[in-house]
């Protein structure tokens, strides 16, 4: 996208980032699971960052998309690790490994070497480990395992199928590709609810 402003994705950002920072608040103040929280964070920042970017200030665009980069190639694997937190209770020195790990791939695959579908291939496992999750619980928690499939489904196909660049319809994609987040998002941060409950 250009260095305009673009009110209608400021907008989508701002419910992006309401949503993602208020998921952020609910596993970092209750502890409950603070690596989803840092997931959450990484896409809620991006997302205000772009908030600012296509409503006010154009020209924070390299620092919007560096963190849109980081917020999926490093906040979504968190969200998907934290699906597994609950059963494999991992201390927080393995958990900062992981961290880690995510951000020195990320900018092994996005800045030194480039390599376009690193992140197409560490969101994918993200989502298809959330997949499995549900599937897992199914059985036990009905709801926790749609919302969790569901969740990851529709982050699959915002990546995938809407994608941010163009128009669909009379709507920008980048637009209809921050509300899928949304909707898919709430319901993560619902099953992740389920899950510690």
């Amino acid at each position: 996208m250009s260095d305009e402003k673009v009110f209608s994705t400021a907008l989508s950002d701002t419910v992006l980032a309401l949503v993602a920072i208020f998921g952020s608040c609910i596993f970092m103040q209750t502890e409950m699971n603070s690596t989803a929280g840092i997931g959450f964070l990484l896409t809620g920042l991006a997302a205000l960052f772009g908030t600012v970017r296509f409503g006010l200030w154009p020209q924070i665009r390299i620092f919007h998309e560096f963190l849109s980069a980081l917020a999926g190639n490093v906040g979504i694997p968190l969200i998907a690790v934290a699906f597994y937190h609950h059963s494999l209770p991992l201390p927080g020195l393995i958990l900062v490994a992981v961290l880690v790990a995510l951000t020195l791939l990320h900018i092994l695959f996005t800045v030194v070497i480039s390599f376009p579908l690193y992140s197409t291939l560490i969101g994918s496992i993200a989502m298809l480990a959330i997949i499995v999750a549900g599937i897992l619980v199914i059985g036990e928690n009905t709801i926790v395992g749609i919302f969790s499939i569901s969740g990851s489904a529709l982050i699959a196909v915002a990546g995938l199928v809407i994608k941010t660049e163009g128009e669909w319809g009379s709507m920008k994609r980048v637009d209809l590709f921050h509300y899928a987040l949304s909707v898919a998002y709430i319901l993560l941060i619902i099953a992740l609810r389920g899950f510690y409950s």
